[in-house]
Order: C-alpha cells, then structure tokens, then sequence
C-alpha cells in the first residue's frame, strides 16, 4: 500500500468500521464543507501536503470528527470528549496494521458554527511510505 488513495481508503474505511461513525469519507477540506446532507458522527480524512524524498513520500492528513451541537452547545465537551475516543480508536488500528505513523500525533478540539453547528476533534498525523524514484 503505497499510493494517496490506498492509503486514503484504507483510513477511511477503518473509520468506517468504527460503530460510532455514521459516515466517512476523504478528500481535501472544502470538500467537506461542500458535503450535504452528512450523518454525524461523520469522519473525514483531509489529505494535507506530501513531500517526497528521492526514497520515501511522506503523506501528511488530518483526520477531522465532528459530530452535530444541540441548539444550546450544551453537549459541546461531550461530543469533544466522544471525539477524541473515535480518534483514539481508529489511530490505534492503524498503527497497527499496515502503516506507521510517524512522531508525534497532534488532535485539536474545535467548534464550528455554519450550515451544521459541529464540534468535535482533528488528528494531524503523517504516514510515510518507502517508494524509491528508481523503482516504478
């Protein structure tokens, strides 16, 4: 697995498997914005920059679950707490599988207010594949 949409489904589809999810998808941010009709807790991997080296790419994503606030935002640091446990939980797969994660994994609480008033949690993490320039 070594290429930006392998690597994209794969994530994708763990969070997918996630009971907690309701639906998940990947793409870049304003995609996201642009998604109607969402069913929260929804999970969506934005793909960042992805330098390459002449022997390895380096895919930079955040990993963004948000999930809907009640009128009042009173259930705000519940779903920030729910969130960060789906992000826990679907790092943690996907460490241990099939790709490494690299140093440290930065999640940042947010609340948006927009068409959805969303609160929720961002992973920042990078994963690094070897794939060498000579090799095709």
């Amino acid at each position: 697995m070594n290429t930006l949409k392998q690597i994209a489904d794969y994530i994708v589809g763990i969070a997918s498997n996630n009971p907690l999810v309701k639906q998940s998808s990947w793409g870049f941010i304003r995609r996201f914005e642009e998604i109607n009709d969402k069913l929260y807790p929804y999970a969506f991997l934005v793909v960042e920059e992805f330098p390459i080296s002449p022997y390895t790419s380096s895919f930079n994503f955040s990993l963004v679950i948000a999930d809907l606030l009640d009128f009042d935002f009173s259930n705000e640091n519940s779903i920030i707490s729910d969130s960060f446990e789906i992000l826990h939980s679907i790092l943690s797969v996907i460490d241990r599988e099939q790709l490494v994660l690299l140093s440290n994994i930065n999640v940042v609480p947010f609340t948006t207010r927009g068409t959805d008033n969303v609160a929720g949690c961002t992973a920042n993490f990078v994963v690094d594949v070897d794939k060498p320039f000579n090799v095709c």
